[in-house]
C-alpha cells in the first residue's frame, strides 16, 4: 500500500463532507482489539505506519477481512496493512454493499484496493470463501468471531486452504460467547490457536499455521422424505434440517400450486384462457431452499404431463409449470439452496438479494416468506417490515402472500396494513400461516 492510500483510509471521516454519515465506519471496541491483534503496534499508531506485527509479510500477499458489517475493519486493516489487496468476504449483501460504498467514499487510491466478494467477484463455490479467479494469497485474515461452530469451520479451513505459509487468523468476540470447542475448531485447520489478551468483555483468537492439505469444509446434508437432499454451509439457518416454520409453509404452498393447476384445467377445458404459463414464486429469504424444493418437487411429481415417478429425476413436462425465484441476503444461504435446488436450475435461480431488490415489480404471481424475528436473543418483529414491503410490491394484482410466524407473535396488523384481504390457513400451538392477497 502506498502512502497516499494508507493516508486516504485514515483520514477520509474526520475530512470528508459526508463526515456524520461516514461515522458509522469507526471501529468499534471489538474491532479495534481485532486489529490490534491482526497488526500490532501499527492499529494504535496515530498515523499507522508501523510495520504490521503479523507472523508472514504482509506485503507479500493479500488480507482477508471476514462478516465486516460496516467498512470499519476493511478501512482500519487499509490503512495498518501494506498488503497490496484487502479481500472482504461478507455474509450478508447489505453488508457487502455498505463496505463497497464505504471504501469508494474513501476514495480511488483506496477502492481500487478492495474487493468485495460476491460484489466485485462472481459468489464463490462450494466451501469457498473467495473465487479462484481472485487469486488469493492470504497473509493475514481478520474478522468477528461467529457463534455457529459450522460457520467457524466454514471460516477457519476456507481460510486456510487459501493462505500463504505463516499466515495468521485472528477473529475477536464477545468473552461470554467464547467456548473451548471454537479453538478445537480452528485447530482443524491451523497448526497453532491460543487466546489473545482480553480488554473490557472482548478476547481474539489467534490461529496461525495453516495446515497443508487440511480437509475442506463439509456442508451438512439430510435426505427429506424422499423429496430432495437438503445441503446447508456455514451458519445457514436450521443447517441441513427441515425447520418447523418452513414445513407449514411449504404445505401451504403445494396446496396454493393445486388448487391453480385445477383452475388452468378448468379454463383449459372450457376453452378459456391458456392455463400452462408458469406460476411465478419468490422463496423471499429462502433459506436452505427447503420451502422452494419441496414446491418443485410436487409440481414435477402431481401435476402436468409427464410427471415424473416419486424418486426420480424431474422430467421436462412436471415442472415446467413453476418459475421459481428463491432469494436471501445471508450467503451462506445462497450456496446451501443453490446445491439443494442444483436438480431444478432450469426452472429455479438463487439470487444473493436484500428485500428482493433485483425482482421486478408486479411480476410475481406468489410470494413465500418466513421471516426472521431475532436480532440476537432479542425480539425484533421490525425485521420483517422491508419483507412485506417488497412482497407487496413484486406481487402481480391478485397475486398472494403466504407468510409464517409463530403463533405467539401478532403480525397480522402488518399484513393488513399492505394488502386487501388477510386470512389464517394453519394454525397450530408452534406456529401459523397467514394468506394475504394484493
Amino acid at each position: 500500500m502506498t502512502d497516499a492510500s494508507r493516508s486516504a483510509a485514515h483520514s477520509f471521516i474526520a475530512d470528508s463532507a459526508d463526515a456524520p454519515a461516514l461515522a458509522a465506519t469507526a471501529p468499534d471496541a471489538l474491532e479495534r482489539l481485532i486489529l490490534h491483534d491482526a497488526f500490532g503496534d501499527a492499529a494504535d499508531s496515530a498515523d499507522g505506519d508501523a510495520a504490521p506485527a503479523s507472523s508472514g509479510d504482509a506485503s507479500a500477499g493479500d488480507v482477508l477481512v471476514l462478516g465486516d458489517d460496516t467498512g470499519a475493519l476493511t478501512l482500519g486493516t487499509l490503512q495498518h496493512a501494506a498488503a497490496a489487496r484487502v479481500i472482504v468476504r461478507c455474509g450478508a449483501v447489505d453488508a457487502a454493499q455498505r463496505v463497497r460504498a464505504a471504501a469508494d467514499q474513501a476514495g480511488p487510491e483506496v477502492a481500487g484496493r478492495v474487493v468485495v466478494v460476491g460484489l466485485d467477484t462472481d459468489l464463490p463455490g462450494g466451501a469457498e470463501l473467495v473465487p479462484a479467479s481472485v487469486g488469493p494469497r492470504i497473509t493475514t485474515a481478520l474478522g468477528r468471531l461467529p457463534k455457529s461452530l459450522a460457520e467457524l469451520d466454514l471460516l477457519a479451513r476456507g481460510t486456510a486452504a487459501i493462505a500463504a505459509d505463516g499466515a495468521r487468523l485472528v477473529l475477536g468476540g464477545n468473552q461470554k460467547h467464547m467456548a473451548r470447542s471454537m479453538n478445537d475448531v480452528l485447530a482443524g485447520a491451523f497448526e497453532n490457536v491460543r487466546g489473545g489478551f482480553g480488554k473490557g468483555k472482548h478476547r481474539c483468537l489467534i490461529a496461525t499455521g495453516p495446515i497443508a492439505g487440511a480437509a475442506a469444509h463439509e456442508a451438512q446434508r439430510q435426505e427429506v422424505l424422499g423429496v430432495g437432499m437438503l445441503t446447508g454451509f456455514g451458519g445457514v439457518f436450521s443447517g441441513a434440517k427441515p425447520d418447523r416454520g418452513g414445513s407449514a409453509l411449504a404445505d401451504q404452498a403445494i396446496r396454493w400450486l393445486t388448487a391453480r393447476s385445477e383452475r388452468a384445467a378448468g379454463a383449459e377445458n372450457g376453452g378459456g384462457a391458456d392455463g400452462a404459463a408458469p406460476a411465478r414464486v419468490l422463496d423471499l429469504g429462502c433459506g436452505n431452499g427447503l420451502v422452494s424444493l419441496r414446491l418443485l418437487h410436487a409440481a414435477a411429481t402431481k401435476h402436468g404431463p409427464g410427471a415424473a415417478k416419486r424418486g426420480d429425476k424431474a422430467r421436462d413436462g412436471g415442472a415446467a409449470a413453476l418459475d421459481v425465484t428463491a432469494t436471501d441476503h445471508q450467503i451462506d444461504a445462497v450456496r446451501s439452496a443453490e446445491s439443494t435446488l442444483a436438480r431444478y436450475r432450469d426452472r429455479a435461480r438463487v439470487t444473493w438479494d436484500d428485500a428482493a431488490s433485483q425482482v421486478e415489480d408486479a411480476s410475481m404471481d406468489l410470494v413465500l416468506l418466513n421471516p426472521p424475528f431475532h436480532e440476537g436473543a432479542r425480539i425484533d418483529m421490525t425485521l420483517v417490515q422491508g419483507l412485506l414491503d417488497a412482497a407487496q410490491r413484486v406481487l402481480v394484482d391478485s397475486g398472494e402472500l403466504l407468510f409464517v410466524h409463530n403463533s405467539h407473535l401478532r403480525y397480522r396488523p402488518a399484513l393488513e396494513a399492505r394488502f386487501a384481504s388477510v386470512n389464517e390457513l394453519h394454525r397450530d400451538r408452534m406456529f401459523t400461516v397467514l394468506r394475504a392477497v394484493k
